[in-house]
């Protein structure tokens, strides 16, 4: 029904907030995670978290031979996939509360691990983009020596060349 010209429309009366309906905590928790059937949305629990931990762990060393292959010059292309997926994981996995304290632990010491990982490869990668990667200079040292070339010393001091 419309108000009469001139006047303005009616709005049907707030209630005061002592007299609404609360969410429950059960209700709040499903709608905090995304989920109204208050479900962690496959997030493993007791023996499944255990094996997907166990799984997380054989990937992280997945991706560390790959990487070392990779700076050994084995491979040709950085294995980012591999990297972005194992860091989703840990991303997923640090976002939810791991009760049991050994999986909390366990869950830290790979994340610990994966941090070191990571931080490792990134340095490495800022050195090849340098060109003060060791295994380059070694090359370019042997290449030299091959073919009778004097390094100038001031290269030889910003490459960290031995002499």
């Amino acid at each position: 029904m419309r108000a009469p010209a001139g006047q303005p429309p009616r709005v049907a009366p707030r209630r005061p907030w002592y007299d609404r309906q609360v969410a429950s905590t059960q209700q709040r928790g499903s709608r905090e995670r995304g989920g109204a059937s208050g479900s962690d949305g496959g997030f493993p629990v007791g023996e499944a978290l255990d094996e997907a931990l166990a799984d997380l762990e054989r990937k992280i060393e997945r991706v560390r031979t790959l990487y070392d292959q990779y700076f050994m010059g084995i491979e040709k292309i950085e294995p980012q996939v591999a990297r972005k997926e194992v860091a989703r994981t840990m991303l997923l996995y640090a976002q939810h509360h791991i009760r049991n304290t050994g999986q909390r632990f366990r869950f830290h010491s790979l994340q610990q691990k994966w941090n070191i990982y990571a931080t490792l490869w990134n340095r490495t990668m800022r050195e090849i983009e340098a060109g003060t990667y060791r295994r380059d200079v070694a090359r370019v040292q042997r290449k030299l020596a091959r073919e009778g070339i004097e390094v100038p010393e001031e290269v030889a001091i910003e490459l960290k060349m031995r002499r």
